[in-house]
This record gives structure tokens, C-alpha cells and sequence, in this order.
């Protein structure tokens, strides 16, 4: 379970930098049916929200 939880995130990750999908269409997008448990374990392997990933990551939000 845990390697299929990781490559969501890592998928997860890749679209916060490609695309400018709320962040809840990306959780649903990637498998979650809730966005609790989505950002529970994207900053649980990121050591950073989604949001905060996106803001510190993609150049064209900064």
C-alpha cells in the first residue's frame, strides 16, 4: 500500500508543476476520494503542503 500511496504523491507533485488544477481536482485526479487524507500524505512524504509545494516549486506562482 505504501508504494502505491508514494507514486500517487509523486504523481501528485509532478502535475502541481505542470498543470494549474485546484488542488482538489488533483487529489481526486491522482485516487483520493478525500482531500484530508490527500494532503495528510502528500506532507507526510513532501514534508511540505501541497499548496506550499506549489508556491515554493513552480516559478510561475512565485
Amino acid at each position: 500500500m505504501e508504494y502505491i500511496i508514494n507514486l500517487r504523491i509523486n504523481h501528485a507533485a509532478e502535475l502541481i508543476l505542470e498543470r494549474n488544477m485546484a488542488i482538489a481536482n488533483m487529489a481526486e485526479y491522482v485516487g483520493y476520494s478525500s482531500l484530508a487524507l490527500f494532503n495528510r500524505h502528500f506532507k507526510s512524504i513532501k514534508r511540505i503542503s501541497p499548496r506550499e509545494y506549489r508556491l515554493k516549486y513552480n516559478k510561475q506562482f512565485i
